[in-house]
């Protein structure tokens, strides 16, 4: 990059532009690639205590256990497969919360990894970045939708939302509240604990009075949810205006159990926030990537209105991204840590992938993935699963369900056995619960869907025959 923007060739640009160390990281990434052909299909492990011993030791470290007994990963894995350290194979269907799009030990993105990791430096500032910092940013900002051209990077979701609250209230002048959506999630930093509205995140927290609540989309009454979000909007604005900072939105609700709405419900929210001057803040931390377009305020056509929008997750590095009046005075935001070389020279190749090998549009990858767990939901719910999987959904490779009308003990319990029968997967939302997958969407093959499901089904199926003596099914209301 420097020799194309200067002419002049640095030492770097030849130790890495050096065939013999180009040859040297394909041979490493070769070596792992000839191991990974042992990680076939899911396999259950000869003997889980080393597995178990570790996780144990995790445990006691931090005070608290894994949510899978023995989940702690060998450090190899192929496509949608990871093998434990317990020597089991099992289907990652959550990818680590949403961070693995590309699933296991890709070898692009291990040579790329691999190459970065010579660096001189593990780590980049905000003060002294590589390169690497601006090849990141110049590639999401010129991807981003709508006016957003700028950007601030942070090392975790929670701190690209922090930057992003600072920047609306500083250009609100000081304002603090925030109004969101019922069933948010922005993070478990104490401000955006305070944020989300899951009261267990902020248990023993202060509360400062910096968030009102919207309800979200209603499926059951389109027409009606929205008549009332904006209604419950423009009461928020008439008792407490001054102080409003934002209007922040998840436009699908990850936490708060996958919930989606139509462009029309968010169209109507914006006219009143924009009309009262508040800037449009959306968190994309979980969709970014993942939907029918690389944004999924893209897919929804809003782009033009968004004033801060933050990404995270599968992009290796996060990001706060904001419109040129939006930029925030000197001093507001800084850090010593922007991201890893890693990190950031992952983020790159990431986003070359994502729009370079046609996961978007409705004839794209993601809408393929979407439509396949979809139907294979569907038909586990009208079959051997029915009264047992309900409200089956997925939008690109979000996919979820409600197993056993949604009680949270029977959706841990569905986990777990699921498990043991060699797919990863995790809860969502409350009232009801449901499980969720966020899909390896760059690895995934049909073959590996369509038996991961079948596994799901199997346990499914194992747990209601057991509760059958005493258990009767109900379907959940509609």
């Amino acid at each position: 990059m420097a020799a194309e923007r200067t002419g002049i060739v640095s030492e770097a640009d030849k130790l890495f532009g050096d065939p013999k160390l180009e040859e040297a990281i394909r041979n490493l990434v070769s070596r792992v690639g000839s191991a990974q052909r042992g990680v076939r299909s899911p396999l259950a492990a000869a003997d889980r205590e080393p597995a178990r011993a570790l996780a144990a030791a995790i445990a006691a470290r931090r005070g608290r256990p894994l949510f899978y007994d023995g989940i702690v990963g060998s450090g190899l894995g192929r496509g949608a497969l990871v093998e434990l350290a317990d020597g089991s194979v099992k289907y990652d269907f959550i990818t680590a919360i949403g961070t693995n799009f590309f699933g296991h030990g890709d070898p692009d993105l291990l040579e790329t990894a691999v190459k970065a990791a010579l660096q001189d430096v593990a780590m980049q500032g905000n003060l002294h970045p590589n390169r690497e910092y601006l090849a990141f940013l110049d590639s999401i900002c010129a991807k981003a939708p709508g006016r957003l051209k700028r950007g601030w990077l942070a090392t975790s979701g929670a701190d690209a939302n922090e930057n992003a609250l600072k920047i609306v209230r500083q250009k609100r002048n000081g304002a603090k509240i925030v109004i969101a959506f019922e069933g948010c999630f922005a993070g478990r930093t104490s401000a955006m604990a305070e944020i989300t509205d899951s009261p267990g995140y902020r248990k023993g927290q202060p509360l400062l009075g910096q968030v009102l609540y919207l309800p979200f989309f209603d499926q059951k009454d389109p027409a009606g949810s929205s008549a009332r979000s904006v209604e419950a909007l423009r009461r928020h604005l008439e008792r407490s205006g001054p102080e409003v900072c934002s209007l922040m939105m998840e436009l699908v609700q990850g936490e708060g159990g996958f919930n989606s709405a139509p462009k029309e419900f968010f169209e109507g929210l914006i006219r009143v926030a924009k009309a009262a001057s508040l800037p449009i803040w959306v968190d994309e931390i979980q969709t970014f990537g993942r939907t029918r377009a690389l944004f999924a305020t893209e897919m929804l056509g809003l782009g033009d209105q968004v004033d801060v929008l933050t990404i995270g997750k599968l992009a290796q590095v996060a990001c706060t991204l904001f419109t040129e009046e939006m930029t925030p005075d000197s001093g507001l935001l800084s850090g010593t840590f922007s991201g890893s070389t890693v990190s950031l020279a992952l983020g790159r190749r990431i986003l070359e992938r994502l729009t370079g090998e046609g996961f978007y549009g409705p004839e794209g990858r993601n809408a393929k993935t979407e439509r396949l767990a979809l139907s294979l939901l569907e038909e586990l719910a009208r079959g051997r699963c029915k009264g047992i999987i309900q409200r089956p959904f997925a939008l690109g490779t979000m996919v979820s369900f409600v197993p056993f009308e949604g009680q949270a003990e029977m959706a841990t319990r569905a986990l777990r056995a699921i498990y043991e029968r060699g797919v990863i997967c995790f809860n969502a939302g409350h009232d009801p619960t449901k499980i969720r997958m966020l899909l390896p969407g760059g690895a995934i093959t049909e073959e590996d869907l369509k038996q991961g499901m079948a596994l799901i089904g199997d346990a499914l199926v194992e747990i209601s025959k057991a509760d059958a003596p005493t258990r009767t099914m109900s379907a959940i209301k509609p």
